[in-house]
């Protein structure tokens, strides 16, 4: 009975553990802001192939003493990879909301060959500029959040199998989220005769700059 009064309601974890995910949470959004959304995916993708190189060594050499088979590839892999600190729906989520974040606040950091809105540039890593890297460890939590959240719906309350990979839709949803809380419009105006009208790009047409005058700049 002890042990049920200290879980966290719908997502089934102890308090102890769920706080330490929460540290790791804020950690790792920070972490995606510092070095940019897009390196932190590939940085994910860096950790997924360690575990699985380690789980194919293992299967080959055997279990490790101390360790059963299997175990140390599926925590790289689960638990680091795609878990609270390099995770997407953590890491790669930090990264693009300091982005919108700093499309707004620091239009001037836009390098000088941007020809995009700096808000779009998810390769831009901040370094240790505070506020963003609190922006990113904020949205690193909402994305633990909402993907512990969904998957305890259904694994612990309704007692099903999750029908999709809230890591995903995690990803999209704080992507989402970050348009409005930052002052974007949640589907931006079209610059030729519809949302799918491609011509605008095809024909190098000019964007739209992140500082006030909104100065335009043809694509390189």
């Amino acid at each position: 009975m002890n042990e049920l009064l200290l879980q966290v309601p719908v997502i089934g974890m102890e308090v102890e553990a769920f706080l330490l995910l929460l540290i790791t949470a804020l950690a790792g959004g920070a972490f995606g802001a510092a070095i940019g959304a897009l390196p932190a995916f590939i940085f994910t993708g860096f950790v997924v192939f360690l575990g699985e190189g380690i789980g194919i060594l293992q299967r080959q050499i055997g279990a490790i003493e101390g360790i059963p088979a299997g175990e140390l590839a599926a925590g790289i892999t689960g638990v680091i990879g795609f878990g609270a600190i390099t995770g997407p729906h953590i890491a790669f989520a930090g990264g693009v909301a300091a982005s919108a974040y700093a499309g707004k606040k620091y239009p001037e950091m836009n390098p000088a060959d941007g020809g995009y809105h700096f808000g779009k540039d998810i390769t831009y890593a901040f370094g240790t500029k505070p506020d963003i890297l609190a922006v990113g460890a904020i949205f690193g939590v909402v994305g633990m959040l909402f993907t512990r959240i969904a998957n305890g719906v259904f694994i612990n309350v309704l007692e099903m199998t999750p029908p999709t990979d809230f890591i995903a839709v995690s990803v999209f949803a704080t992507a989402f989220l970050a348009r409005p809380v930052f002052g974007y419009p949640i589907v931006g105006k079209p610059a030729g005769d519809g949302l799918l009208d491609m011509s605008p790009f095809e024909r190098g047409a000019a964007h739209p700059r992140a500082h006030p005058a909104h100065e335009q700049r043809p694509r390189p």
